[in-house]
């Protein structure tokens, strides 16, 4: 009897498993075409950028292809008519994102909406019609901004000089400016260079966007997130949930109504705040701070690394700067019309893009990039004649780390 029980249990496992494997890989008569996937898991990517695997699939499968990637059915549009079609034509059908399991994890079970960024739907129209509005009161995207982005191109620069034309990483240096013009934005402020917290805050920012691929299983797999191999990830957040709540409490306690400082205070006299507590609250301010700081550092060290690899490029640049602005005075968006050389460079390093802060973008990195080419030379190490141009695969492409000698002119 016992050795029957055991067969019988053995022959309903193996069914069920076998169940299992057909549920996996049985694909639908109408679904497009594509590799097939290992069972749970789903298909395994190789090593590198996400869009070269996608790429590679599209010669094999055609523009439209399919996959599955842990329990979710992936279906891929590789084409831009494809792409225009889903997401213009027919956008209703198309108007929600997929929220990735490590970042689903870092917004409160309370209110998975409170993200300005991973929302959907009316949450998301909500969050963008108060956060443009309130944005826009303090200079977001006009000209009155500008004296305060070239104030801290100013910051940049000296730093950079003291570098003295040492190989170096501007990564950092670059984060910490771009970061302050977002900071007085939101939070009312600036932080100087060396402050050991926001130095700390803006490391732990980076690894939460920056440090998990998009092909990483925790990105299906949201339970993995609490595994050791995430630790860095928590930490990250924790630090950055830490640093906003702290900020959030200050705004609370010293709110006056009659006197609007920034977003924060933005949104504690509004009735959003109804909707969202502070601790629910805290994830937006991320999403803002962090996107707004990332989007335009990208751009930068992008644009650093193209221009050092391609000198002819950067001498082209700096004889429009030269010959249009000078030496005695800074850029401004005025100047704009008057550099298309200039423009042209940036808006192929930046591949224009939609999102809420666009606008903020293409102001910042435009006065960045032309502050910086004006002021500075930048070469490759002549023991380091060489950089990568792949990028590197996160939830945005960010460069390989490199060095760079930043000269004087």
């Amino acid at each position: 009897m016992f050795g029957l029980s055991v067969s019988a249990t053995s022959v309903l496992l193996g069914a069920l498993m076998f169940l299992i494997f057909v549920w996996f890989v049985r694909r639908p008569r109408n679904l497009p075409p594509g590799p097939w996937s290992w069972p749970v898991i789903g298909y395994r990517f190789r090593s590198g950028p996400l869009h070269e695997a996608y790429m590679d699939m599209a010669k094999k499968y055609g523009p439209i292809f399919s996959l599955r990637r842990g329990p979710f059915l992936v279906v891929v549009l590789n084409d831009i008519a494809t792409i225009k079609q889903a997401f213009v034509k027919s956008s209703e059908f198309f108007q929600n994102r997929f929220v990735p399991g490590h970042i689903r994890w870092g917004v409160r079970d309370t209110n998975k909406n409170a993200s300005i960024v991973w929302s959907s739907g009316k949450p998301w129209k909500d969050h963008r019609k108060f956060s443009l509005h309130a944005l826009r009161s303090f200079g977001f995207g006009k000209k009155s901004l500008v004296p305060q982005i070239n104030l801290e191109a100013r910051y940049l620069a000296d730093e950079i000089k003291n570098l003295r034309g040492a190989p170096s990483d501007l990564s950092p240096t670059l984060n910490k400016a771009t970061a302050n013009v977002v900071a007085q934005l939101v939070f009312g402020r600036r932080y100087e260079y060396d402050d050991l917290q926001y130095i700390e805050v803006l490391q732990a920012m980076v690894a939460i966007f920056a440090g998990i691929s998009i092909t990483d299983p925790v990105v299906v797999f949201e339970s993995l997130i609490h595994t050791p191999w995430y630790k860095h990830y928590r930490d990250a957040t924790f630090k950055a949930r830490d640093f906003i709540m702290c900020q959030l409490y200050m705004h609370r306690d010293t709110f006056q109504k009659d006197n609007i400082r920034d977003y924060v205070d933005a949104f504690l006299a509004d009735d959003i705040s109804k909707e969202y507590t502070l601790e629910e609250f805290w994830r937006i301010v991320l999403d803002l701070f962090a996107a707004g700081t990332e989007t335009t550092t990208l751009v930068t060290s992008w644009a650093i690394l193209y221009l050092a690899v391609h000198p002819d490029v950067q001498n082209k640049v700096q004889n429009e700067l030269d010959r249009v602005v000078g030496r005695g005075r800074q850029p401004t968006t005025t100047d704009r019309p008057d550099l298309p050389y200039c423009d042209a460079t940036l808006m192929e390093v930046m591949r224009p893009r939609e999102c809420l802060g666009i606008q903020l973008a293409r102001m910042e990195s435009f006065l960045l990039f032309t502050n910086l080419f004006q002021q500075f030379e930048f070469k490759l190490p002549s023991d380091q004649p060489t950089a990568s141009l792949r990028g590197q695969p996160g939830l945005s492409m960010h460069p390989h780390p490199y060095h760079v000698c930043a000269i004087e002119r």
